[in-house]
């Protein structure tokens, strides 16, 4: 399966094949991708880590901002 991943903290999109039954979660791993430090959104709606992801699903990853 393949997915397209948009990352908005460098700003980056590429391309990607999965295996199947692949989570949000799993995939941040692969990635190497702290979900503590991300908000992910897939196919434009915030989801959470246990996601399944599907074939030409569009997967956006967000830096969470925050300071004193």
């Amino acid at each position: 399966m393949k997915i397209e991943i948009i990352n908005l903290e460098n700003k980056k999109k590429k391309n990607i094949t999965i295996k199947k039954n692949e989570t949000v979660e799993s995939l941040l791993e692969k990635l190497k991708i702290n979900p503590v430090t991300v908000i992910v959104a897939v196919n434009n709606n915030a989801t959470i880590k246990s996601t399944l992801l599907k074939n030409n699903d569009k997967v956006k990853i967000i830096p969470v901002v925050s300071g004193g």
